[in-house]
């Protein structure tokens, strides 16, 4: 993760180091540089991260077009079916021919090639 620094972030860090120290506070200080740390984290955390505690079965996830491993799934839809440690397991659905609906080309992706999009409202194995 990379964090840029500015020149105004700069100056406030260095105002509440020189405050706390003249203080002696150094135990406050350390309490509020792993709050901010953590803080930080949280903020920077990488888009599979954030998704992986907020994603459900039944979400509609869209497959990253650039890092999707199976090129074929590059850009679909995805109703997610499982949640795994390591991503989630789903399917798109596929188009039907002869007035019959289509199958379901399921998929594994990891966390980092999805971004969730919403929620099925028609789940496919329910008919």
């Amino acid at each position: 993760m990379e964090i840029k620094i500015t020149n105004k972030i700069q100056q406030q860090v260095q105002h509440v180091l020189r405050e706390y120290k003249e203080n002696e506070l150094e135990d406050e200080l350390i309490s509020l540089v792993l709050q901010w740390c953590s803080e930080a984290l949280i903020m920077g955390s990488t888009h599979s991260e954030k998704i992986d505690s907020a994603i459900q079965v039944n979400d509609i996830v869209q497959l990253d077009p650039e890092k999707t491993r199976n090129k074929m799934f590059a850009g679909c839809f995805m109703v997610v079916s499982e949640i795994k440690s390591w991503g989630v397991q789903g399917y798109v659905q596929a188009l039907g021919e002869n007035g019959k609906q289509g199958g379901q080309a399921y998929y594994r992706a990891k966390y980092e090639e999805i971004v969730k999009v919403g929620k099925a409202e028609w789940v496919v194995n329910n008919f």
